[in-house]
């Protein structure tokens, strides 16, 4: 039977006092909501909306968190909602993401971690030197990150699809991921001791006169379980257009971190519009935070910085960005620079955990 041309909807209003928006469902359309339980029964929660189901949904295994997606299958008598697909129980990625997330530590602790042990002292090298020494060599730089071509392979160089890349590459060739972060920070764990299981492991004993290297262990070991916790993210998310890494960055002697997270929105006929939020953490400039958008050939980018004199510097070096925009084929839009913080870190994602899991926005 052929659809009429304008599908029938319903108008949910919500009293005033809730502040809460006007919901308009149409007949046949799908979404996707999460799943939220009351002491009054069943919540769906989907794009900033909350609606209470009338049903349990006995019929499903449901657990706070769980994914449905849902088409309006009846308006009239009643709204009836069909659940096409269950996207909940993934138990080893819920597991794993319950282990990670309270393990877990930045790229920014472990590179003040590495840093010191990355400086030569004297012509002996000690493993744990040796180590940190071989795994900075293999960080990405800051010219590499500039380069499209060279921000492409830190990305897939970031840890996230190590697994992938293994399954796929000839035994002969595991050299293609020797730059993997994943892969490196687990040598680098091997060197030291580490357990890599997010449990204290025995430290290796330091040579004579070398500080003790228990706590690049420890951020070593975090960094494995934040990559771990990315990873589950990304699967239980699954948008693969909404992705998030964080590296450490060899700059000279220096070491730094960069934490990125890009989000695509693609359009159904093209083009679409591609998100950016940068978290920097410079052991010259401070903290550095970005977000960038860009949509149609159109940019627009606010920079924020901890430190005023990074934030003068950044304010500064505006219209040189503009130039290059427009050098480029872009087209700037509004480019703005402030001192102090974003009110939220955009780059650290909300986890689609089970009940009792820490979220990292915390």
């Amino acid at each position: 039977m052929p659809e009429p041309d304008h599908a029938p909807s319903i108008l949910i209003r919500y009293p005033e006092a809730t502040g809460r928006p006007d919901l308009s469902l149409t007949f046949g359309a799908t979404f996707e909501a999460r799943v939220r339980r009351s002491p009054q029964g069943l919540i769906l929660d989907f794009a900033g909306h909350r609606l209470p189901a009338r049903t349990d949904l006995t019929d499903l295994e449901i657990v706070e968190g769980d994914r449905l997606l849902l088409r309006v299958a009846a308006i009239e008598p009643q709204l009836v909602l069909q659940t096409l697909r269950h996207r909940g129980h993934y138990p080893a990625l819920h597991a794993g993401l319950r282990r990670a997330l309270p393990a877990q530590r930045t790229a920014a602790g472990l590179a003040g971690a590495l840093a010191p042990l990355c400086t030569p002292r004297r012509a002996f090298q000690s493993p744990a030197r040796k180590a940190a020494r071989i795994f900075a060599e293999r960080l990405p730089t800051p010219a590499q990150l500039a380069d499209p071509g060279g921000l492409r392979e830190a990305v897939v160089d970031s840890g996230l699809f190590l697994e992938h890349r293994l399954a796929h590459t000839a035994a002969g060739a595991r050299g293609a991921v020797a730059t993997d972060l994943k892969a490196n920070t687990a040598r680098l764990l091997a060197s030291l001791g580490g357990s890599g299981r997010a449990q204290p492991a025995q430290p290796a004993t330091p040579a004579a006169g070398e500080p003790a290297h228990a706590e690049l262990r420890d951020y070593a070991e975090g960094l494995f379980w934040r990559l771990q916790a990315l990873q589950a993210r990304l699967a239980l998310e699954e948008r693969p257009e909404d992705r998030t890494i964080d590296l450490p960055v060899r700059d000279g002697a220096e070491i730094d971190a960069v934490r990125l997270r890009l989000r695509g929105r693609p359009a159904p006929h093209g083009g679409g519009a591609l998100k950016v939020d940068l978290h920097l953490h410079l052991s010259g400039a401070g903290a550095v935070y970005a977000f960038i958008q860009l949509q149609d050939g159109h940019v627009d980018a606010a920079w924020w910085a901890a430190r005023r004199a990074t934030a003068d510097a950044l304010a500064a070096a505006l219209p040189d960005l503009e130039a290059r925009l427009q050098r480029i084929g872009l087209v700037p839009g509004t480019l703005t620079c402030y001192h102090g913080e974003p009110a939220e870190d955009r780059t650290a994602p909300a986890s689609a955990a089970t009940p009792g899991i820490v979220n990292e926005q915390a």
